[in-house]
């Protein structure tokens, strides 16, 4: 009797972790976004359908692996609809021979920027730096030029493709200006110690010292 109460109790179990794993007794926020249960994954398409960009980005997280054409659907709904992750995964994605084209990746970095034009400016100027899939535009990236930029992770990276624009091609003294500001702020927020701040340093040594000889 006893035995055929833990079989029982067994069963049940199994049924109970099934019946959540397929109907939703987890909560779907619990669960990692390339392993959601068949229930949130209908849930999230439901969402996503009600137009969520959330929703839609974590659709495409979920099919990464299992499906690269529906993945990469779901990333060009999201980013439309202004999905930042998205949004820097088609930047990241773009130019020849990759996901996206140069061509719609310039057409997504530019609703983020009509969207919120302060908070994209500084991938606004990594992608006309060059720094994705386009070709440098520098009249364009001076014009989304923020004087007090401040975030963190992508300061540096800006900074570092102005100075290399600014080196390699016949740019206007606003250009040095912009490129040496965010150069300085960079070594402000990078360690030291890292690859990142000796590139900086060498680069704002290198422009300070054209400049000075221009003059």
């Amino acid at each position: 009797m006893l035995k055929k109460t833990i079989v029982l109790s067994l069963l049940l179990l199994i049924v109970a972790v099934l019946a959540g794993y397929y109907f939703g007794t987890e909560r779907c926020q619990d669960q990692s976004e390339y392993d959601y249960s068949p229930y949130c994954v209908k849930c999230y398409k439901q969402s996503a359908e009600n137009g969520d960009a959330g929703s839609a980005y974590n659709l495409a997280l979920y099919f990464e692996g299992r499906d690269a054409a529906t993945s990469n659907n779901w990333v060009r709904i999201a980013a439309e609809r202004g999905e930042m992750r998205a949004v820097s995964r088609v930047l990241a994605e773009c130019g020849d021979g990759k996901q996206f084209s140069s061509q719609y990746a310039e057409k997504i970095q530019s609703n983020a920027v009509n969207k919120d034009s302060r908070a994209n400016a500084l991938d606004a100027m990594y992608f006309y730096l060059g720094g994705s899939c386009g070709p440098v535009n520098i009249e364009q990236a001076r014009s989304f030029y923020i004087e007090n930029a401040d975030d963190d992770l992508k300061l540096c990276p800006v900074a570092l493709k102005y100075g290399e624009v600014v080196q390699l091609e016949k740019t206007k003294d606003a250009d040095k200006k912009n490129a040496l500001e965010l150069l300085q702020k960079c070594l402000h927020k990078a360690d030291p110690d890292s690859v990142t701040f000796q590139e900086a340093s060498k680069l704002l040594s290198s422009i300070r010292t054209t400049t000075s000889s221009n003059k």
